[in-house]
């Protein structure tokens, strides 16, 4: 579970979410709070 607290500052190319996806690629996401989202990664 990751929660991402507007992490377009720090990571903008994404790269920690999609590298997340390739090896759990069912995704469950709720944003929390305006560009706050929490994400649970599954396989």
């Amino acid at each position: 579970m990751v929660v991402d607290s507007w992490s377009a500052l720090t990571d903008p190319e994404g790269s920690i979410d999609r590298r997340l996806r390739t090896t759990h690629p069912l995704v469950d996401e709720v944003e929390a709070d305006d560009h706050v989202f929490v994400r649970r990664y599954r396989r």
